[in-house]
């Protein structure tokens, strides 16, 4: 679930406010975190010099709130509400299918697990993808040969959806040959 998340956020945010996800930690950072870009202008989370959100609180509020429903997920602690069990945080239910769709006939709950595992791994094999296009397209110096740095990114470095419109627009340059090197 993480992964399908991750993929349409970075995706998303890219879309709606320009950031490539492996610059948006850039926004957010000990020294300021006063603000978040939303398509292409600074919206101030606190007022100037207020010294609000602090980073590390921000942080630490995001670790405990993604620790807790982990937990809750994979029953390490006990269920927040009284009428969920362990196991309860699933697909279908209550909670998770509020329309009652699973109560029809021509529902397949198990295909839907399997089905939602699926999707899942492929999610994780997107992310792979968004994390291998982001080093062979954006990088200087992509695996670090030669130097004791880690690789650099170029300035105005292009994120998933930056790459995809380019793939589309000409997919016979724009694509994985192009940075191999091979074929050229």
């Amino acid at each position: 679930r993480w992964a399908r998340l991750g993929c349409a956020g970075a995706w998303g945010a890219e879309v709606g406010t320009g950031i490539n996800w492996f610059q948006a930690g850039a926004v957010c950072t000990p020294e300021d975190c006063t603000g978040i870009v939303f398509p292409g202008q600074v919206i101030p989370l606190a007022p100037e010099g207020s010294g609000f959100p602090q980073f590390y609180n921000v942080l630490a509020g995001t670790v405990i709130l993604m620790g807790l429903s982990e937990a809750y997920r994979t029953g390490l602690t006990a269920p927040a509400f009284p009428e969920l069990e362990v196991g309860d945080l699933h697909p279908g239910g209550e909670h998770f299918d509020p329309l009652n769709l699973a109560e029809s006939p021509s529902f397949d709950f198990d295909r839907m697990k399997i089905a939602e595992l699926k999707h899942a791994r492929l999610a994780m094999l997107s992310w792979l993808g968004y994390m291998s296009q982001a080093v062979a397209t954006n990088c200087d110096n992509p695996f670090g040969i030669g130097s004791e740095t880690w690789p650099s990114y170029i300035e105005g470095a292009k994120g998933p959806y930056a790459n995809w419109q380019d793939h589309v627009a000409d997919p016979f340059v724009e694509n994985v040959w192009k940075y191999t090197g091979l074929f050229q």
